[in-house]
């Protein structure tokens, strides 16, 4: 039995298990004719259609599309990654524009860090982070626009 027109991702089941094709087809339940409308098969069940929720476009297609403030206060902990903390390169009490670096990569596997808004740097202490943690970080806060 051929099944070298059975395509998964736009590439033949032949070309991914040349040697194999007939035992991963039975594996799979696979037909066993090679007719044209094969191609259009799923190879699993899982892989078929996908999830299609109610859009909802009606609620709001007339409304225009509006920026929001940002929050008053930003919290930006130097730990980020899984690497070395970012080292600040900013002080408190000076202004910031939005894509300012504050603070530079700390290691070899280590990121910069920008400003995500234009504000003042109110305070640089200890932050909390999303596992509890305690690290360095700046308090950013927002300019009013």
């Amino acid at each position: 039995m051929d099944f070298s027109n059975f395509h998964i991702f736009g590439k033949k089941l032949a070309d991914f298990f040349p040697a194999k094709t007939d035992r991963l087809r039975r594996a799979l339940n696979l037909p066993t004719t090679s007719h044209p409308e094969l191609l259009a098969l799923p190879i699993h069940p899982f892989l078929k259609g996908g999830i299609h929720p109610p859009e909802h476009k009606d609620e709001t297609c007339g409304l225009p599309i509006r920026q929001f403030p940002f929050a008053p206060l930003i919290i930006l902990p130097m730990v980020q990654h899984a690497g070395d903390p970012s080292q600040i390169i900013v002080r408190e009490g000076q202004e910031v524009v939005r894509g300012q670096m504050l603070a530079k990569a700390g290691g070899y596997f280590s990121v910069p860090q920008h400003a995500p808004v234009s504000g003042t740097v109110q305070k640089i202490g200890n932050v909390p982070t999303i596992s509890g943690k305690m690290v360095q970080g700046i308090y950013l806060k927002t300019f009013p626009f």
